[in-house]
């Protein structure tokens, strides 16, 4: 059978703490510890950034810097193995500090033994991993909450946060926000002669060409339907039409292939750019864009448009 390594570093500046500890994990011997020692926070950092390992063995006193300053410096800089503190003597407000400052267990050294101590660390890793299993799935979540399905850009959910979020800046900051408004011509009769089946496979086809045409700053969006929104921070009038005549032409030169032939696909764009006389608001930069979307379909689709919001009302 064979045994599982687990590979332990030890932060220790005394030699004969530091045999004690040795002894005891080679006593255990159902798993296969690999252990290394060295004397200082500072050479912990040096060996972390070569070696990956398993967990960390921290004594609480150390020269230049104790255990729990280290401890929250290390969980600081992001994800980091799981930690056991060991200290020469017991003191439950320093075990409260290293439980609080992530250390995953806490023991006086007079109180371990081997077992005691292989069980801690078999535990430690078992909480660590269930933690960062935990962290994917939430973030896993996370990420779908705001994803379309089916073509895997973001969705309408997200987008209304992405653009208010936009809005605001560009009202405080005076910046320019671009907007584009995409839609599959004709879609409903390409669904009905080729089917629903193939009119997705269209659908994720077009969501894929439009994120590779725009910069990686733009937030693309599955608006409903065939329609697709692309939100622009930064960009110009100039910039944004010539990011829509780039999505446009890109998709209107590549068909989608349909048993041994190939379908043509076609796209029309408004693209609307915000102006320093406007107070932009979401509601106005989707209007305007769909206003300019409905244009280019008017003038034989497959084709961009693009004009700045209207001005407001004069009251």
């Amino acid at each position: 059978m064979v045994r599982t390594s687990v590979r332990v570093l030890l932060v220790e500046d005394n030699d004969h703490d530091a045999e004690i500890v040795k002894r005891m994990l080679g006593k255990y011997t159902a798993v296969n510890y690999v252990l290394e020692r060295v004397r200082s926070t500072a050479e912990c950092l040096d060996r972390m950034a070569v070696v990956p390992f398993d967990l960390l063995l921290l004594d609480y006193s150390l020269p230049g810097e104790d255990g729990l300053s280290f401890l929250r410096r290390l969980n600081s800089d992001g994800d980091q193995p799981p930690v056991i503190m060991l200290t020469g003597w017991g003191d439950g407000r320093v075990a409260a500090e290293a439980m609080h400052s992530g250390a995953y267990d806490y023991f006086p050294k007079n109180a371990i033994n081997s077992q005691i101590l292989a069980h801690a660390i078999h535990q430690a890793l078992e909480n660590y991993r269930w933690g960062r299993e935990e962290k994917r799935l939430r973030q896993e979540l996370e990420r779908l909450a705001i994803t379309d399905e089916l073509t895997a850009v973001f969705n309408r959910r997200y987008m209304a946060q992405a653009l208010e979020r936009e809005c605001n800046r560009a009202r405080r900051y005076r910046r320019e926000l671009a907007c584009l408004m995409i839609d599959l011509d004709d879609f409903k009769t390409y669904n009905d002669i080729h089917g629903h089946l193939v009119g997705d496979v269209a659908l994720k086809q077009v969501a894929a060409m439009i994120s590779q045409c725009v910069r990686e700053t733009d937030v693309v969006v599955r608006f409903g339907g065939e329609e697709f929104v692309v939100i622009m921070p930064e960009a110009n009038q100039s910039a944004a039409m010539l990011a829509a005549e780039r999505i446009c032409d890109s998709i209107a030169g590549q068909g989608l292939a349909v048993g041994d032939g190939a379908v043509a696909i076609t796209v029309s764009i408004g693209a609307c750019t915000s102006n320093d006389d406007h107070e932009i608001t979401p509601d106005t930069m989707l209007a305007c864009a769909d206003r300019n979307l409905r244009q280019a379909k008017i003038e034989g689709k497959n084709r961009v448009r693009g004009q700045p919001p209207r001005p407001a009302a004069a009251m």
